[in-house]
């Protein structure tokens, strides 16, 4: 236990940094494997943080500061691209509403981009152990980076390749983890669309995916699946995520999703449930850079 007087600093030379591990098996396959990534860094806290889905945009600013020190040139390009840029955050999550200093958190990053996934796990072999940053003040060091399942439930790699055979399920639930919505341009406003329609969730999965690199059926897929998906159970509540000049509407819950009126081995219905188990790493709708959109998915039978 820290005592009272101790420092930030303190409390992280003692829980924090020097604990720093990664996973060395893992790093070859960055370069071998054309996959997307999903990293989860445990973190330790400096001193007291509250914890609330608005600090993905804190977060957001971290890690461009980190890409910053690995390549100047790649950060720049990330910041000012006007396109869908090709990673997603997480705001910071931990035990409670509240953490205190020396506590454990946690923070999901994932890269659209293999090349980008690369040069950021590189920066953490080799210089981990001084890698620490500030959200509103706050110090955090890195102690972890999880890249497996095995070391964090929500870390991995989806293989970019062909579509394959896939077990024959019919129903999947997708949990919003942090508000989500989708954008729509209407003239020069621009609207957010939060009912959680099929069409919206498999539209913006596909679309992902290409700009990944993958496969795809194209936009004909998209009539499909809003022919053949059914909602069968929506519980959602809705917040507003607070920007510096504007506020988004998102929800946050879950909704069930089933295939319907098809064979669920063709081809379609396969890629329906690919793009279902994408959809955590590309993460869903509007801002997903500063944190929003975060999901995770499971399969019923």
């Amino acid at each position: 236990m820290q005592s009272e007087s101790a420092s930030p600093q303190q409390v992280l030379d003692e829980k924090g940094s020097n604990n720093f591990s990664i996973a060395a098996s893992a790093i070859p396959q960055w370069h071998t494997q054309k996959s997307v990534y999903a990293l989860v860094l445990r973190l330790t806290v400096g001193s007291p943080f509250k914890l609330h889905v608005d600090n993905g945009r804190l977060v957001h600013a971290a890690f461009l500061d980190m890409i910053r020190s690995i390549d100047p040139v790649l950060s720049q390009t990330l910041h000012s691209a006007n396109e869908r840029k090709p990673y997603t955050t997480s705001p910071v999550w931990g035990a409670g509403s509240l953490l205190k200093e020396g506590d454990e958190a946690f923070v999901r990053l994932t890269m659209l981009d293999p090349t980008l996934a690369g040069h950021f796990v590189q920066k953490f072999w080799l210089y981990g152990s001084a890698q620490r940053f500030e959200l509103a003040g706050v110090p955090f060091a890195v102690t972890h980076v999880h890249i497996t399942p095995e070391g964090h439930a929500r870390a991995g790699m989806f293989p970019i390749q062909p579509l394959g055979s896939d077990d024959v399920k019919r129903i999947v639930r997708v949990d919003f983890l942090t508000p989500t919505a989708f954008s729509r341009n209407h003239g020069n406003q621009t609207k957010f669309e939060t009912a959680m329609q099929p069409r919206e969730l498999w539209n913006y999965a596909r679309r992902q995916w290409e700009m990944a690199g993958g496969d795809s059926p194209g936009r004909v897929f998209d009539d499909w699946v809003e022919a053949h998906t059914e909602v069968l159970r929506m519980n959602t509540q809705r917040y507003w995520v607070d920007f510096p000049r504007f506020k988004i509407p998102g929800i946050v819950g879950y909704g069930v999703y089933k295939l319907a009126h098809c064979d669920p081995d063709e081809p379609n219905a396969r890629w329906w449930r690919h793009f279902a188990r994408f959809m955590p790493f590309s993460s869903l709708g509007a801002k997903t850079t500063m944190g929003l959109g975060q999901c995770v998915v499971s399969f019923e039978d």
